[in-house]
């Protein structure tokens, strides 16, 4: 049964001379059809409208069902259903609506709510009365409608995908409602209104402003997974990830099988090398997701920085025979080679990111210090300028094209490199003690330099984990 009509308005003269306007539903498309074939109907909904179409009758007057299941299929708010009636429309919501299309052809004003105006003025009792009536219309529509319903393969998927595009977030969970359980969609229309202002806010990196309005969403709707799941990317990019872990904890609460955020999560913990807390939500995340080569990535560079290369190639080679084109397998075993002093054996690796991937400003930068370890000062240079036009926002490439210019005797452009370091938050002192730097040592550049580094510590300036050869 299709249930949405398609109203078309057919002007017909009648032998009287009265000009009608016929409103043709789907449902009566197949009954006409019939009727002009002189075929007689059988079992079939709608009604024969070839007679009035003809101008031969007048037209019936025949109620006009629509519905959206949209907003209780896709977020558990409730269902639209509404019925067009001679000059009337009404539509059963929790806030239900009527409209008196002879005064109000536009659907305007809606005789259901109290005045704007006049908040004191009750709604007249002539359309509680209207409103009762055509709701009752509307039931006897949708039981004369379950007769003629038919049973379908709505969905030809299987459990295990249908339970992985929901984890990825492609289809909504039926038991994830987000607080929003019978919301009239008029409600929740501004609240997804809000959701998308705060997500282009995030976007735009406006990350203070979008926090803030989802702070006030999350006020009327504690349990809106995902104002939980934005605002927890904020605190992340805001620098505060014991905020987010809380936001994404509560956001597990109310829907515990979520793929990105629990691997979100576990990069959390990696970050602070709560390593089994890590491990315990990849694990997590590899139940919900079995072939999910990011998760078997990050398994291995858990493993790698808790000093088990061996356990971390396990997890690699995992990634690698799920999805050998997935380049995060390979940047991870370049790094686990470079964390032994392989370089040439980690730049091979490196190499095969940039394959995959060439944009990918650690394969260049990390292939640059691999060539830094070789002595290859000549490749180092090439490969960071690379990095460092890929993500001009780093001051790491820029730091080692320092180190690979000193090398070469070119103190001016060591010493600018490091000055244009500086400028992009380079911060650690110490980085001006590398071996290749010696020659610039008792330069006033490198002096002056030094001097501003150590004061930015002192004032309570990050500093950025080192990047050595």
């Amino acid at each position: 049964t299709v249930r949405v009509p398609l109203i078309l308005r057919y002007p017909r003269k009648l032998p009287s001379g009265t000009v009608y306007e016929a409103s043709v539903r789907s449902v009566d498309l197949m009954p006409t059809i019939l009727g002009l074939a002189h075929i007689e109907p059988n079992e079939t909904q709608g009604v024969d409208l070839s007679r009035a179409l003809a101008g031969a009758a007048r037209p019936p007057s025949l109620p006009q069902y629509s519905e959206s299941l949209h907003p209780e299929l896709e977020y558990g708010m409730a269902p639209l259903h509404g019925l067009r009636l001679d000059d009337w429309t009404y539509i059963r919501a929790p806030r239900a609506e009527l409209y008196n299309r002879a005064k109000d052809p536009h659907e305007t004003h809606n005789l259901l709510e109290l005045s704007a105006k006049d908040p004191s003025a009750a709604i007249p009792e002539a359309a509680k009365i209207q409103a009762a009536k055509l709701d009752q219309r509307l039931t006897k529509v949708l039981e004369d409608s379950k007769g003629f319903g038919f049973v379908s393969q709505a969905n030809p998927l299987d459990r295990e995908t249908i339970d992985m595009l929901r984890a990825l977030g492609y289809m909504a969970d039926p038991d994830a409602k987000e607080g929003l359980e019978g919301m009239d969609p008029k409600d929740g229309l501004q609240v997804y209104a809000q959701l998308i202002e705060s997500q282009q806010l995030l976007h735009d990196g406006d990350h203070a402003a979008s926090a803030k309005l989802l702070r006030s969403l999350l006020q009327e709707l504690p349990e809106n997974v995902s104002a939980l799941n934005t605002l927890a990317a904020c605190e992340v990019l805001m620098g505060n990830p014991k905020a987010a872990e809380q936001h994404y904890l509560k956001s597990l609460a109310v829907m515990p099988r979520q793929y990105t955020v629990l691997v979100e999560l576990g990069r959390i913990y990696l970050a602070e090398r709560k390593y089994e807390s890590a491990r315990t939500r990849f694990l997590e995340a590899l139940k919900v997701v079995p072939a999910s080569v990011e998760a078997m990535t990050l398994m291995g560079y858990l493993h790698l920085n808790r000093g088990r290369p061996e356990d971390a190639k396990r997890w690699y080679d995992r990634a690698i025979e799920e999805d050998p084109n997935y380049p995060q397998a390979y940047l991870g075993y370049g790094d686990l080679h470079l964390a032994a002093h392989n370089y040439q054996e980690a730049k091979g690796w490196y190499d095969k990111v940039l394959k995959l991937q060439p944009q990918s400003s650690d394969g260049w930068q990390k292939g640059g210090v691999c060539a830094l370890g070789m002595g290859d000062t000549i490749t180092a240079e090439r490969y960071l300028l690379r990095a460092a036009q890929i993500d001009p926002e780093s001051w790491h490439p820029l730091y080692l094209l320092a180190v690979a210019r000193a090398a070469q005797g070119d103190s001016n452009s060591a010493l600018s490199y490091l000055e244009k370091a500086a400028e992009r938050g380079f911060s650690d002192p110490a980085l001006l003690l590398h071996k290749n730097l010696a020659s610039l040592q008792g330069n006033p550049r490198l002096e002056r330099l030094a001097r501003r580094l150590a004061g930015s510590v002192k004032k309570g300036a990050h500093v950025a984990p080192r990047v050595t050869p």
